[in-house]
């Protein structure tokens, strides 16, 4: 898993969201701008921790009033997020 970017240009998750690596991604200290974007296109396999993960994300934006925007979403993790009752929660634009 790879996290690259920052807070103006928006970030790129890569690779596996997963228990095993949702450790290292919980160690990135994300910064954001008012409306900070994130791109999981390259993101091959994720699972609830990784889910978990995101929400965490989201909320730590929400804390300092800003927003983090989920964007090019794979099909799995929509449909991970529409299971999970979390559509309200996270804010996911496919495009």
């Amino acid at each position: 898993m790879r996290i690259e970017g920052d807070a103006t240009t928006g970030y790129s998750v890569s690779g596996d969201l997963t228990y095993r690596t949702v450790p290292d991604a919980f160690e990135h200290q994300l910064q954001f701008a008012s409306e900070t974007r994130m791109n999981l296109q390259n993101v091959e396999r994720i699972d609830s921790a990784g889910l978990a993960m995101l929400v965490e994300w989201v909320c730590a934006a929400q804390k300092q009033g800003k927003i983090l925007v989920l964007e090019q979403i794979p099909d799995s993790l929509k449909s991970l997020i529409e299971v999970s009752g979390l559509t309200e929660v996270l804010t996911a634009k496919s495009e």
